[in-house]
């Protein structure tokens, strides 16, 4: 199961995640269209969770205007140290036009290596740490949430 030394780290984590206000930022920056029928969605990930965060994936679901799905996919990012950012890109089986709507949600996050996703002791903590950060677009006409 877990060593002593797992479980003293799991508890230190557990204590000290109520101070930490924000989580893993996301800012749409850009949605292009190159090739008919692959829409290419960028973000800046900014890691505002004062933990070494060592990659991860977030589910996201794209949908039009009234609210129907055009698709769901997954973004996977690499490791972002605690206070930087980087580029991530999601690439899509679908047309960019109807686009109105991104619904992304973190479901699993590697903090120093360790993974937390499912029912892994620790990681509806962890996860809803990483969820708990700003959704922004700098594209007009598209809502990130």
């Amino acid at each position: 199961m877990f060593s002593g030394k797992k479980l003293a780290f799991l508890a230190l984590m557990a204590a000290a995640i109520p101070c930490y206000s924000q989580g893993m930022d996301y800012k749409l920056v850009k949605i292009e269209e190159k090739q008919k029928g692959f829409c290419r969605i960028y973000f800046d990930v900014t890691n505002n969770t004062n933990l070494n965060v060592t990659g991860g994936w977030a589910d996201i679901t794209l949908r039009e205007a009234d609210g129907s799905i055009i698709n769901k996919q997954q973004l996977l990012y690499k490791r972002i140290k605690k206070g930087e950012t980087d580029a991530v890109e999601s690439i899509g089986g679908h047309s960019c036009g109807d686009l109105k709507i991104i619904q992304l949600k973190m479901t699993a996050v590697d903090i120093d290596g360790d993974l937390y996703a499912g029912a892994r002791q620790g990681s509806e903590r962890m996860i809803s740490l990483a969820n708990g950060g700003k959704r922004t677009s700098s594209i007009k006409g598209v809502t990130l949430k």
